[in-house]
């Protein structure tokens, strides 16, 4: 099989860049329509680096 690299970020990862508590990321800006869709991996949400960096650039043109 062959090794894939995701590039996955977690809520973690993106609270911390956004600047915003875990609550918060996790209950406002994840459930945003226009918010990137999580992998679902076991019990925990990922999402794809490259995804969340460009709803991220979208948001800094507003």
């Amino acid at each position: 099989m062959a090794n894939v690299n995701l590039d996955l970020i977690t809520l973690d990862d993106i609270s911390e860049t956004l600047g915003f508590c875990y609550r918060h990321t996790r209950e406002r800006i994840t459930k945003r329509a226009d918010f990137p869709k999580a992998i679902k991996i076991g019990r925990t949400r990922q999402w794809h680096k490259k995804e969340f960096e460009a709803w991220l650039g979208r948001q800094r043109e507003h």
